[in-house]
């Protein structure tokens, strides 16, 4: 009896399916900081993991240039001109789920001096756009 070896790693994946994955987890991960607008703040974001909800709609937008001149067969024209068209508000709205000035006037609260201690000592990490 034949016994396979099944590789678990994520470079034996189709570059496709890799797509698709890391595509859901984003999903997944606006979803959770949608439910959680609440009680997970974007200072707290920035100060464990260095990027927070603004750094994600400005992450996407960067995303929609990049892929600008791929082709897209028989759309091409079209999806390009929609790309071209995403900017910082429309992709702050898909991360937040609502205007970005709505959602921070109903849940942003001023960081105390604890908050804004934390924030710049994390300076370090804060992610690259």
């Amino acid at each position: 009896m034949s016994t396979s070896v099944v590789r678990n790693d994520f470079a034996s994946l189709p570059s496709s399916l890799l797509c698709l994955l890391r595509s859901l987890a984003l999903s997944r991960l606006i979803t959770h900081l949608r439910a959680r607008s609440d009680s997970v703040s974007n200072m707290s974001l920035m100060t464990i993991s260095g990027f927070c909800r603004n750094c994600l709609a400005k992450w996407i937008v960067l995303a929609c240039r990049r892929r600008r001149n791929d082709d897209f067969g028989a759309s091409t024209a079209g999806l390009r001109a929609r790309l071209d068209a995403v900017g910082y508000r429309a992709a702050a709205e898909f991360v937040y789920g609502k205007d970005a000035d709505a959602w921070k006037a109903r849940y942003q609260v001023p960081a105390s001096e604890q908050e804004a201690a934390r924030f710049a000592a994390a300076k370090n990490l804060r992610a690259v756009h």
